[in-house]
């Protein structure tokens, strides 16, 4: 792998694949990127592919590897090997990067209304942070899913069909 500079990094790549990529040795997926930045996570992964592209690497990690390379020691994030818990350490050091809302997170201060409505029809939640459900529960809950689709489909069928028979006569 190539030795980079950051004056190297940051005339190679855009401002925003520059911002992109440090995120990513923060080992944030591109939908927490998204969510950081105000953009898609879409958008987030064309711009991965365009700076993994020029930085001659074939995946995230050796990219990231690259900025963590070039990065001052007191800004250095752990290695893959040791993990990396952001919200375990909240503000440990001063030297450390800011810490930056997850995807859930972010969601989560903005869906309040939402989460009252799912807790109303017991639903489960639909996107946001991963989750630990055991195949069983999985299938519960697109079951649960399957079963207020279908309640809202006869309910439609039934006030369409009301409205026909008023016209009709």
């Amino acid at each position: 792998m190539q030795e980079w500079s950051e004056a190297e990094l940051r005339q190679k790549l855009s401002a925003r694949q520059y911002e992109v990529l440090s995120l990513v040795a923060r080992h944030l997926s591109s939908k927490e990127i998204g969510a950081h930045l105000g953009l898609s996570y879409k958008t987030i992964d064309n711009h991965v592919a365009d700076l993994l592209i020029k930085l001659g690497v074939s995946s995230r990690a050796d990219a990231a590897r690259i900025f963590l390379d070039i990065s001052k020691p007191r800004e250095r994030l752990p290695s893959t090997s040791q993990g990396l818990d952001l919200a375990a350490h909240p503000g440990a050091q001063a030297g450390q990067p800011e810490q930056i809302p997850t995807f859930g997170e972010a969601q989560a201060q903005s869906s309040v209304s939402r989460t009252a409505l799912s807790s109303l029809l017991r639903l489960p939640p639909v996107g946001g942070p991963r989750h630990d459900l055991t195949l069983v529960q999985r299938i519960t809950a697109m079951g649960q899913i399957g079963l207020v689709s279908i309640a809202v489909l006869a309910a439609i069928v039934t006030i369409m069909i009301g409205i026909l028979n008023l016209l009709g006569r």
